[in-house]
C-alpha cells in the first residue's frame, strides 16, 4: 500500500509542475499585455475633431459612441464656443494604426491591425462658402 501511495504521489508532483510552469506564464503574459495598455496614449480609441485653421481641437468623441464616420467634404453640426454649436466642413480625415505587439517578440506581418484614433480635420462652413463664393465671381 505504501508503494502505491507513493506511486500516486510521484506522478501528481510530474504532472502538477508543467501545469504550474504554465500558470505562471499565463500571469506574465497577461501582466505584459496590461503593462502595454496602460502605456498607450488617452486619445486611443477616439475620433478628434481638430479645425485646421485656428488649430484647437473642438471635439474628442469615444469611437465606440460613433454610429459612422464622417468623409470628407460632409457637413458636420459640432459644438463650440457659439451656443448651439457651429457646423464644419470635413477637410480631411486621418487613422492611426497599431499592431499589437508584445515586447521581445518580433513583429509579424500577419497581426491584425487596430485602429488607435481618429483625426477628423474640419473648418467652419461659413468660411469655406465665402471661400467658394469668391472663386465664383
Amino acid at each position: 500500500m505504501q508503494q502505491i501511495l507513493e506511486a500516486i504521489g510521484t506522478w501528481s508532483s510530474i504532472i502538477s509542475l508543467p501545469a504550474l510552469g504554465l500558470t505562471y506564464w499565463q500571469v506574465y503574459r497577461a501582466r505584459q499585455e496590461a503593462a502595454i495598455m496602460r502605456g498607450r496614449s488617452a486619445t486611443e480609441g477616439r475620433v478628434m475633431f481638430i479645425n485646421i485653421e485656428d488649430r484647437v481641437g473642438i471635439n474628442d468623441v469615444p469611437f465606440a459612441d460613433m454610429k459612422f464616420l464622417p468623409r470628407i467634404g460632409e457637413t458636420v453640426m459640432l459644438p463650440g464656443t457659439t451656443e448651439g454649436g457651429a457646423e464644419y466642413v470635413v477637410v480631411g480625415v486621418r487613422y492611426s494604426c497599431f499592431a499589437e505587439m508584445l515586447a521581445g517578440q518580433p513583429f509579424k506581418f500577419e497581426d491584425e491591425a487596430r485602429t488607435a484614433n481618429i483625426r477628423v480635420d474640419v473648418e467652419p462652413l461659413r468660411r469655406k462658402l465665402s471661400r467658394t463664393a469668391g472663386m465664383n465671381a
